[in-house]
């Protein structure tokens, strides 16, 4: 993403202390192509993610369709927004690989038999405003790692990168209700879904 973030519409910053910001929605424009990149970094790139059109009723909207064989660990180990971000007053939902090394939940990660060690981290965070320097102190401490070494992405939910990842955790969400139901996800081979994109409306557009 940062490396074609002129070409996606993405706004990009590095805070004083090293971290540096993703804009896909807050104050840059972003756009559906941001939205892709966004959903395979929540993912952690472990599935196949394409936008695709869906027709309802006789009418064809946009789309965004999710493939991957790697179920439990892209979607509930890294997708899933479980890590609420509470830094001052700044609030955000992370989901990502970093909230792997923050092992948000530990539960979740002791039902997976899942660990993950790195010197880096890599998260998306789901808020109306940028993080500051503290946020991500605060994000990098509870990954053990330094903020220099912290990149994070974010957008809003009433942007158009925003909505295309939220359509993205289609997959997701039926792991998730599966898992507070009791299922062993891990038992789950592979994943396939499809979503339609919500529009843009309200102030956003």
């Amino acid at each position: 993403m940062l490396d074609y973030a002129d070409e996606l519409q993405v706004g990009v910053e590095e805070l004083d202390n090293g971290t540096v910001v993703a804009d896909a929605g807050v104050e840059a424009k972003g756009g559906l192509g941001a939205g892709i990149y966004l959903s395979r970094l929540c993912m952690a790139d472990l599935a196949d993610i394409q936008p695709t059109p869906i027709e309802i009723d006789g009418i064809t909207i946009p789309g965004v369709q999710v493939a991957t064989d790697h179920p439990a660990i892209s979607c509930m180990a890294s997708q899933c927004a479980m890590w609420q971000i509470n830094a001052g007053e700044y609030f955000g939902m992370g989901s990502g690989p970093a909230r792997a090394l923050a092992r948000k939940t530990k539960e979740l990660y002791e039902s997976l038999e899942f660990e993950e060690y790195a010197d880096v981290g890599v998260l998306f965070i789901e808020a109306d405003a940028l993080p500051d320097e503290e946020a991500a102190e605060k994000i990098a401490e509870a990954c053990g790692i330094d903020p220099a070494d912290l990149k994070l992405a974010v957008a809003p939910t009433d942007s158009v990168a925003g909505l295309v990842q939220v359509s993205a955790r289609v997959v997701e969400t039926g792991l998730h209700k599966l898992f507070t139901m009791g299922f062993d996800i891990k038992a789950i081979k592979t994943g396939w879904g499809r979503a339609p994109i919500a529009p843009v409306v309200g102030k956003a557009t």
